[in-house]
């Protein structure tokens, strides 16, 4: 799973829940972002963006009721995700994870492509990602840039 402060989004969910959506679009995009920088060194990353965000939202994976062989089953001959999200959730985050789990890879977003999706520019709410005040790691989104800024104490 992605790493981040104080441990990684698994770690981080089993300790205080699943994240808010305005936490889940700052960490997805900075993934994307870490993605995108892999793939323009042609670095391959097999990663699965939409179930990292659909963890970040629900507290578990797609699938996370099925053994792994179930799961893989599943994908190859459903080729979508199993997953419910609140109907808090946006239409913008749920239209992000319809492209995201596109099932084929020619008509799929690449990374490039998610991190200008609607998505991401409507500015959410002011958030701080951290598990302890002491120790942050901020993303800010103003208006329709994104900026995204670290601090750590």
């Amino acid at each position: 799973m992605e790493f981040m402060p104080n441990g990684s989004v698994s770690a981080r969910i089993e300790k205080t829940g699943p994240f808010s959506e305005s936490t889940t679009k700052k960490c997805a995009f900075q993934i994307l972002e870490g993605l995108e920088y892999l793939h323009d060194r042609r670095i391959i990353h097999r990663h699965l963006k939409g179930a990292t965000v659909v963890e970040m939202l629900t507290g578990h994976p797609p699938w996370y009721q099925c053994g792994i062989y179930e799961a893989i089953t599943k994908i190859a001959i459903l080729k979508t995700a199993d997953y419910q999200l609140s109907p808090t959730i946006s239409d913008e985050a749920r239209e992000f994870l319809d492209k995201a789990f596109t099932p084929d890879d020619e008509q799929r977003p690449n990374c490039a492509e998610l991190l200008t999706h609607k998505w991401f520019v409507t500015k959410p709410t002011q958030e701080t990602v951290t598990d302890e005040p002491s120790t942050s790691t901020s993303v800010e989104f103003e208006d329709q840039n994104i900026v995204v800024s670290r601090k750590l104490t």
